[in-house]
This record gives structure tokens, sequence and C-alpha cells, in this order.
């Protein structure tokens, strides 16, 4: 029995069905584990990607997540900002029980070259935390060493919280543009949590300007207080950032579907990155050479490094942290928050706050 309080977990149960509350005695860190004692958790749109247990491969095919090897009963959740309750043995030493933490989630097997080489997220046998292993719709998380620990000091707890992935996420996206000058814009597609992370973040990591779009107009205001230089409704469609912005050194695409690629492709300057995160799905038809005659770069990016995660840390210390559209979710209420996420109902970020013992 251990000496915590009870473990209370959101899981879901199997594919497409809702989240059930779990109650088991909470995990004791053997080796380097460290159990963290969680105070707030992101609801990333990725969970309801894995609630629904699949995401789009094309227009018309999707890719299973059983068929990758997740596996249900799973709890959801990898935003997760708390404090340590508890290490292991091998751990003790390299962090302190009670300090307040910020959780990097994208773990991988930690031996193979890829991991090695500090890219985790690509691990070729996953391993992350609310993926493929239990996640941070609880109170305690077991996190596997305490690299993945980054100190928060006196950070907001919420935004510490969605540093894991929707500031991460949006860094990560963000380095992977060229050196861009204050002549230049970037297109950020997609001003929900993830987008306006780009935005808010976009200072500190380029001299571009930034043109966001977005269908809603309450997002595109938030866009706006974050900092973006100009905002669209994405109604005005490729024509509408070719008159505000001439053409994109860089787009940057939070949605990821066949129209927002379309439009990315239609504004992208000569020697211009595009770069693809959100999930939604689909395929489009390209024209192979316009990629060589016009030098132009088109990858996607999945998350962080654990390097840029502590990046992160760094510049929200810095900086005092991030002025981010948050809204608190009681844990009582994640079903109801994954359906008000699910009709688009937030602004920025939906942060459950899971009571103290």
């Amino acid at each position: 029995m251990s000496d915590h309080p009870m473990m209370q977990s959101w899981r879901l149960p199997e594919f497409g069905q809702p989240l059930v509350l779990h109650t088991e005695d909470p995990p004791v860190p053997v080796g380097r584990e460290v159990l963290v004692r969680i105070a707030h958790c992101g609801i990333c749109h990725s969970d309801l990607h894995v609630q629904d247990g699949y995401v789009m491969a094309n227009n018309t095919d999707k890719v299973s997540f059983s068929a990758i090897g997740v596996r249900t009963p799973l709890t959801l959740g990898h935003e997760i900002m708390g404090h340590v309750a508890a290490a292991g043995p091998d751990a003790q030493g390299s962090v302190a029980v009670g300090d307040p933490c910020a959780v990097f989630p994208w773990m991988g097997c930690g031996v193979c070259e890829t991991c090695k080489a500090g890219r985790l997220e690509d691990c070729p046998t996953p391993a992350a935390l609310g993926l493929r292993r239990q996640g941070g719709f609880s109170n305690y998380v077991l996190v596997p060493d305490p690299r993945y620990i980054v100190p928060s000091g006196t950070l907001l707890p919420e935004l510490v919280a969605v540093a894991g992935c929707s500031i991460l996420t949006a860094y990560g996206a963000l380095r992977k543009l060229p050196p861009l000058t204050s002549r230049d814009w970037i297109v950020i597609i997609g001003a929900g949590g993830v987008g306006l992370a780009a935005i808010a973040l976009a200072r500190h990591v380029t001299a571009a300007r930034v043109l966001a779009v977005d269908t809603s107009d309450a997002a595109l205001e938030a866009a706006k207080a974050c900092g973006a230089t100009e905002t669209m409704n994405a109604a005005d469609g490729s024509a509408g950032v070719l008159a505000r912005t001439g053409a994109a050194a860089g787009v940057i695409d939070f949605v990821g579907g066949k129209q927002t690629v379309e439009t990315a492709l239609a504004v992208i300057a000569r020697n211009g990155v595009i770069v693809v995160v959100g999930l939604k799905g689909g395929e489009v038809g390209l024209p192979l050479t316009r990629l060589a005659l016009r030098s132009l770069t088109v990858r996607g990016s999945y998350t962080g490094t654990l390097k840029e995660f502590r990046e992160v840390m760094v510049i929200l210390e810095r900086e005092g942290g991030l002025d981010l559209p948050l809204t608190p979710v009681a844990f009582s209420e994640v079903n109801q928050a994954m359906d008000t996420l699910r009709r688009g109902g937030y602004v920025g970020r939906a942060v459950i706050a899971v009571p103290g013992p």
C-alpha cells in the first residue's frame, strides 16, 4: 500500500468511448523512476484523435492507433505540470520531493541511436505519456527517468502544463523555418492552442512578421493579443494572404488539412519553407518540378526535442511566462471538456485543474 492518496485517473476504456474514472493505489517508483503529483494537465486536440482511435492518412483511409501498438485502457493527457512526489533509489539526488516541475512527455526507448542522438520523439519504439504510457488526466503520473523532469519555479502552473506540447510543438515548428528578416512574412494557419503559442513565441525565434489565419473571429482576436502582426479570416483564401504579404517566406500549418496545405502551396515564396503540424488529414496534388524550380521545402513537424523543451522553459523563465488564453477545467468535467474541444468551443488551451490531496 502506498503512503500517497489514492490515484484517480480518467481512462479511455476502449477507442471511441467516453473516459471513465479509475481508482487505484499510485505506483511506487523504482530505479530511476519519478512519481509526479499532477496539479494541471492540458487537453490537446491529439487527445481527441486518440479517443477516436485513428487519424486520417489521406482523404479516405484511416491510420488506427491499435494498429501501431497503442493499447487501452489508457489514461490520456501529455501536457503535465505537477510536483515531485517520490523518486526511486537511483533517481534520488536528481530531483527533490515537493519541487514544482514540467514533464517532457515524448519519451522513447532511451537506448536506440535515434534516442542517443537526442530525438526521443522520433524513437521507433516510442513511449510517450498519454499514448504508450499512462498519462496526465490523473492526479499522479509515473515518469521513467528524472531527465524528463524540468523545474518550473514560480511560473504560472497552467502555463507550465501546456509547455510540454502546445508551446513545445509551436517552438519545434518555428525552429524549422529558415533564418528570416523583418522584411519577411510567415503565415500561421490555425490559431488554436498550438497556433497561438507559435504566435506568442515567434518574436523569440524569428524577426519575421506574422500573419495569423483562422476561421474564428474570436481566435483571430486572441492571435492579435498574442502578437500577430496581422490577422485574416481563412474565408479570404490565398488571394487574401498574397494581398497582405506578397508571398510568404514560411508557412506553418497547424490544421494540416487538404485546403490549408493547398493555401500554403499557393502563397509560399521561392526558397520558402512549409511546415505541416496539424493532423486533420487529407492529401494534395503537387507538381514535383515545382519543388525544384522554386527551391521549396515541404516538411512535417511532430513536436520538439528534449533539448528544445529545456530551451522553451528558459524562454518562459526569462520572460516570466507567455500571455496565452487558458481555460480552467474541473477534474470532474474532463469528458465535457473533451466534447467542448471537439466542437471548437475553446479559444486557446483548456487545462484540467487536479484537486490537491
